[in-house]
């Protein structure tokens, strides 16, 4: 399970998830990303304001199955995150309040959440720190195979381990 930290032009560092194609296609996938990803992000003093994404609005119910699912799945995991003591919300479809609203940001799945990724480091500009797998003990930067600089990854490690038991 991979996050990725993400500095968009002008706004706050957030992390995203999931950004592997093939995670976070269930409810409990997502929940356990965001689960272990605020314990990370605890860690370093990050806030932990939890923006959940859907394919559409809620008025969007009804359009086409697969969207009201997203939705549906997104609701359900807010309504388990917000009993369980977490600050997490239903951002619905709309990326470009999420990034000013939350620190992290949890996409629909994989595909959604890598061609979010993708979409704002690559068109969009931002910064990527790395992704790190947050579903082992070891510290482990996973970074685009088109990155050219690594430091701020190295970094990244570097800020991670600090405190690590």
């Amino acid at each position: 399970e991979r996050i990725v930290f993400l500095e968009p032009i002008g706004r706050k560092l957030i992390i995203t998830a999931p950004v592997g194609i093939d995670e976070g296609w269930t409810i409990q996938q997502k929940h356990d990303l965001v689960t272990r990803s605020v314990r990370l992000m605890e860690r370093i003093g990050m806030g932990t304001r939890i923006a959940i994404m859907s394919g559409g609005r809620k008025d969007d119910i009804g359009r086409c199955k697969a969207v009201d699912d997203t939705i549906r799945d997104a609701l359900e995991l807010v309504d388990i995150l917000v009993k369980e003591g977490y600050d997490a919300y239903h951002s619905e479809i709309l990326l470009e309040n999420a990034v000013d609203e939350a620190d992290l940001i949890i996409a629909p799945d994989g595909i959604s959440g890598n061609l979010l990724f993708r979409s704002m480091h690559f068109i969009g500009g931002a910064l990527a720190l790395g992704a790190p797998v947050i579903n082992i003990d070891k510290v482990y930067i996973d970074t685009s195979r088109a990155k050219k600089d690594y430091r701020d990854s190295i970094m990244l490690a570097m800020r991670l381990t600090e405190g690590k038991r």
